[in-house]
């Protein structure tokens, strides 16, 4: 019941691919897509509804926490993703590139960042920051006639490596001095120090 926001962000990127297997002219998939993953969007921010003056609840052994202040943000980053699908489609098609790999890579977005929202741990938080800035790296360098968007894809491509391997060395010693994964606990052990 938790994860449904996610699951209907990643089940309208699988549909949406699907309708582009079976399409054979592109021209034909385009509102079909389109509606496809304006459904997932709206089905997640449906799935949200229970948890809007709910208590907080932790799932998955404490990894993740669920309260109205994360829906409160779960709802910003769908609205975000909905207005960036409605004013991307002129310029996806004026560039070029196919509507259904920018969709599906939008909505994998929105799923690491709904992931990081309700992050309750280290592990969780560096699962989804990778989900996210993984489909970041694909969207910069989505259009591959540009080679700025080349150029623009690796250079992130590589901070991002470097900064993945900074933040990864951080949790370590975060752990290393706490013992602990769970946000909660290392502040409370941190603030014993």
């Amino acid at each position: 019941d938790i994860f449904l926001p996610v699951v209907w962000l990643l089940a309208a990127a699988g549909i949406v691919l699907l309708i582009d297997l079976f399409t054979e002219e592109s021209e034909r998939q385009t509102m079909p897509v389109f509606f496809t993953a304006l459904g997932g969007v709206l089905l997640s921010f449906v799935s949200l509804n229970p948890y809007w003056d709910a208590q907080p609840v932790l799932v998955m052994r404490g990894a993740m926490l669920v309260d109205p202040y994360a829906t409160y943000l779960i709802t910003a980053i769908l609205t975000g993703t909905a207005i960036s699908m409605f004013a991307s489609i002129s310029y996806v098609r004026r560039i070029g590139i196919s509507l259904t790999d920018f969709l599906c890579t939008l909505l994998l977005a929105a799923s690491g960042m709904v992931l990081l929202v309700v992050s309750n741990d280290l592990i969780m938080v560096f699962l989804s920051i990778e989900l996210l800035s993984f489909c970041v790296y694909v969207l910069t360098g989505m259009n591959g006639r540009s080679s700025k968007s080349a150029e623009g894809a690796m250079k992130y491509f590589i901070m991002g490596g470097l900064a993945s391997g900074v933040m990864v060395m951080g949790m370590a010693a975060l752990y290393g001095v706490t013992g602990e994964i769970g946000l909660r606990e290392i502040g409370e052990k941190l603030a014993l120090i």
